[in-house]
């Protein structure tokens, strides 16, 4: 899946950037850098906020890493890297989408609600969003397979190759790498136990393709309310 994922990603890149720089959106958009910013802010709030809690461990998570995937998307231009931070900010989004349902936000304050839900809001669909409004990175022109499956073995290794060693030596259950907790659904539901960290590989990856449907749905909203006037080219 890598491998042709990448291949399509390879093919023709060329060719849309060249597309790209004769419709002049090979640059940020203002909408872009307005995201960037607000982005930057509340990584940096949080930062702040994790520091003073003595739990800065925890900014490993993944809605985290999608802002900082937005923040360099944000403020490049159109590339290569651009389309694999894309490509991981939509198949992360499923993340975002859990967190804001399924929290964990015992003990917060009103200003630390505003900025995990701002967080979360750009991690599961504003993000996406935004991108498909700027043009440069539409996210409909993404969905070719097997690019969602793609951006979901992205999302695998950050798990089992940076989360899952870093749970081990901290003893952080950085996004519940170590062990399942009640709050989570599936874990819940049906009782996995021991059987968790086996499980979770499937119903993590059918919770991507749902958070790919539901942010599509979003960005086809999106179009029909502000329109667009610049569309990324198509992937052959």
């Amino acid at each position: 899946m890598l491998r042709k994922g990448w291949k399509v990603l390879s093919d023709n890149f060329s060719n849309r950037k060249a597309t790209l720089k004769a419709q002049q959106n090979l640059d940020p958009t203002k909408i872009e850098l307005l995201m960037g910013v607000l982005c930057t802010f509340n990584l940096i709030m949080n930062w702040f906020l994790k520091l003073n809690s003595k739990s800065l461990i925890f900014m490993f998570n993944p809605c985290h890493v999608v802002n900082l995937f937005l923040i360099v998307i944000s403020f490049t231009r159109h590339s290569r890297l651009g389309e694999i931070c894309c490509m991981m900010v939509y198949s992360f989004a499923f993340g975002g989408w859990i967190g804001m349902i399924f929290n964990e936000n015992e003990g917060f304050t009103n200003f630390e609600w505003f900025i995990y839900y701002s967080e979360h809001a750009f991690a599961s669909f504003l993000g996406p969003v935004v991108l498909s409004l700027a043009g440069r990175y539409n996210m409909q022109s993404y969905m070719k397979f097997p690019l969602p499956w793609f951006g979901f073995n992205l999302f695998v290794f950050y798990m089992r190759w940076v989360l899952m060693p870093l749970s081990a030596l901290t003893w952080a259950n950085l996004n519940h790498t170590l062990c399942g907790l009640p709050n989570d659904p599936f874990f819940n539901f049906f009782d996995l136990g021991k059987m968790f960290y086996f499980w979770s590989e499937f119903y993590l990856l059918f919770s991507c393709m749902v958070g790919n449907a539901i942010n599509l749905v979003f960005v086809t909203a999106a179009f029909k309310i502000f329109g667009s006037s610049k569309n990324t080219p198509k992937l052959e």
